[in-house]
């Protein structure tokens, strides 16, 4: 079997010939941004969206985008595209559905705080993302709410600092659930481990997008509610606490891989329905291949 090729400061190589320095700040202390992008059919989908919030972040880290041509490369829209497009090629994935990684460190250099970042580390990657079968779709995830921890102040960034969230999802899966729902240091409901949430208030007739400073923008979440809104829905975006999440009829997960995943139950509570008809349409427009 061809070994994995990516694509590593501005070359295509083997993944056994990446040679990263044990002084790179994202390998000693996690010093970094990724973006995650579903590839559908060799496209990658939503590709300026992810570019927009790696290059905010960089910004918020005080890593140029403009310092070295790597970075460059990566943030810049036509020639990230056609990066990718060649490392889907080099590793036959044209035809599969497949995940990419863009990943950016600050590299080696020494300093406190955050010093410039001379020699960034830029990597990305594809590999075959096997999807949920229909029948865990239909049936939907376990989940639980975390009791003991809350999202950092910088989780508004996605940074390669991703012990927390792995951390986090651990309690899920040791409790036999598949997913954790994380609330902010108030109390109110921010996001999953992996994974925005949205859910539908029957009462309100509504959907609701919780909302909170200490949450990842998610770029699924906001196309899911554009869609939801063409097909009629009523989406509100707004602070939930958790202590609600019991009340909601419906509560998906969604994030760039899995589209829409509806939860079955959360802890104790059965969630009323899936809605799993209306999560598969939404999830067939979203995969919709767009160039």
């Amino acid at each position: 079997m061809p070994e994995q090729k990516v694509w590593w400061n501005g070359k295509i190589v083997e993944a056994s010939k990446v040679r990263i320095s044990p002084f790179d700040r994202g390998f000693q202390y996690g010093d970094g941004l990724f973006e995650t992008i579903r590839i559908q059919n060799g496209f990658p989908l939503f590709l300026e969206e992810h570019l927009e919030r790696l290059r905010k972040s960089l910004s918020y880290l005080e890593i140029d985008p403009h310092m070295t041509p790597h970075v460059r490369e990566v943030g810049d829209f036509e020639t990230c595209r056609s990066i990718i497009r060649n490392l889907i090629l080099e590793n036959g994935l044209d035809s599969k559905v497949s995940r990419l990684k863009i990943m950016v460190s600050r590299g080696e250099v020494q300093g406190f705080g955050l010093p410039p970042a001379t020699e960034p580390t830029v990597i990305v990657t594809v590999s075959l993302y096997n999807e949920p079968s229909d029948e865990i779709y239909n049936h939907g995830w376990k989940g639980i709410v975390l009791q003991n921890g809350f999202t950092p102040s910088i989780a508004h960034y996605k940074t390669i600092s991703y012990l927390f969230y792995l951390w986090a999802r651990h309690q899920a899966i040791s409790k036999g659930a598949d997913e954790v729902i994380i609330s902010d240091k108030d109390g109110f409901i921010a996001e999953g481990s992996m994974t925005g949430l949205i859910m539908f208030d029957e009462e309100e007739n509504s959907w609701i997008a919780p909302v909170s400073p200490w949450q990842l923008p998610s770029i699924t979440v906001g196309k899911v509610i554009e869609i939801l809104r063409e097909l009629g829905e009523q989406v509100e975006v707004r602070s939930v606490h958790t202590d609600r999440i019991s009340l909601f009829e419906t509560v998906w997960a969604l994030n760039s891989m899995i589209g829409v995943m509806p939860f079955r139950s959360i802890g104790k509570y059965n969630v009323k329905s899936t809605r799993s008809d209306l999560a598969k349409t939404i999830r067939q427009r979203l995969f919709q291949i767009s160039r």
